[in-house]
């Protein structure tokens, strides 16, 4: 028998997991459901100089990140570090929004939800990127509205 925890991927989860990590193996496999990415952009450099770009924060002086784009989206390998190479079942949340709470979702919080939402071919390339960890399992939600072919 496999005992699976349900987290959400959010602050608070994350937590969760950094400190029960240690109960984790082939029994307590983690079921982990993201519903935002997270991105870790480079931070800026001058063209000219090719020094990094720093900007005033009160007294300190820090560097200044670029902007966040789909090719520097890092949720998979945080999850996976944070894991520290463990087994977790990694679905990317889908719904649809009149069961699921209607005009009262705060779609900021759940924008990477909404573009899958629209977009079967985006689901299914981010589905795939799971399968680049040898310690994550995909888990495919089939759902109304979110039917896949079984050719596919």
């Amino acid at each position: 028998m496999i005992y699976v925890p349900l987290l959400k991927v959010r602050r608070e989860e994350k937590n969760i997991i950094k400190e029960l990590n240690y109960c984790f193996d082939n029994i307590i496999i983690p079921l982990l459901e993201i519903i935002r990415d997270e991105h870790n952009p480079p931070f800026k450099k001058d063209p000219i100089t090719g020094n990094y770009v720093y900007e005033q924060n009160g007294k300190r002086r820090k560097r200044v990140r670029e902007e966040a784009s789909d090719e520097n989206i890092c949720i998979l390998e945080f999850l996976n570090n944070l894991l520290k190479g463990k087994r977790a079942f990694i679905d990317f949340f889908r719904f649809v929004s009149k069961n699921y709470g209607g005009n009262k979702i705060d779609y900021n919080k759940v924008e990477l939800s909404v573009k899958l939402n629209s977009s079967n071919e985006l689901y299914k390339e981010r589905v795939k990127e799971i399968c680049e960890y040898e310690n994550f399992i995909p888990v495919i939600s089939i759902k109304p509205n979110f039917e896949i072919s079984i050719n596919e």
